[in-house]
């Protein structure tokens, strides 16, 4: 879980950069980016979960509720039980950058 946290975090920064918006300061990080990480979590749960059958299901449980679990791991869960991941993630990244200009 921890390693996906990590994951999410580095994405949400890429995000802001991206965004426009410049990389943030440490007491922006600890302001903003468990927000952005909850609303990427709750994002790939509405997106990505769906397309998992009953094995992927199964192994996504195993893996967030193992400590030991890498980013790597969770990078080759996603690409081999969703094949479009890559284009899926850069899609919610362009919805979010949409979103953060229109916020900010």
């Amino acid at each position: 879980f921890m390693a996906q946290q990590d994951f999410l975090t580095r994405l949400a920064e890429q995000i802001n950069i991206l965004a426009g918006l410049g990389p943030l300061t440490d007491e922006q990080k600890k302001q903003y980016l468990p927000t952005l990480v909850s609303l990427l979590e709750e994002r790939i749960g509405l997106e990505l979960m769906p397309l998992l059958d009953e094995s992927g299901q199964e192994r996504f449980a195993k893996l967030a509720g193992d400590q030991g679990t890498t980013a790597q791991s969770w990078q080759e869960f996603w690409s081999t039980h969703v094949p479009d991941f890559e284009e899926r993630m850069m899609n919610m990244a362009g919805e979010f950058i949409k979103h953060g200009r229109s916020v900010a």
